[in-house]
């Protein structure tokens, strides 16, 4: 069984240059690896409870190693200073 996490990315518009910031699910790999969701995702609920149950889990992934988008390949920053 595949165990996935909210990630925070680190995304570069290849348009203008800027940064920004989204939220993504991870999916570690045994290996070592991992795979991602090809674009970012938004929180949500069938009710507004389950919504602020997301907006938790988010939060609380947030702090955990970050995907950087921003070079030539993928990686997981463990720097929460970025």
């Amino acid at each position: 069984m595949r165990i996935w996490r909210y990630v925070a990315t680190k995304v570069r518009d290849v348009g203008t240059g800027t940064d920004s910031w989204e939220i993504r699910e991870l999916y570690p790999e045994d290996d070592g690896g991992f795979s991602y969701t090809a674009g970012p995702i938004s929180p949500a609920g069938d009710d507004l409870a389950e919504l602020v149950r997301d907006l938790d889990n988010m939060a609380a992934d947030a702090p955990l190693p970050w995907l950087d988008l921003t070079g030539d390949h993928p990686r997981l920053v463990n720097d929460a200073s970025t």
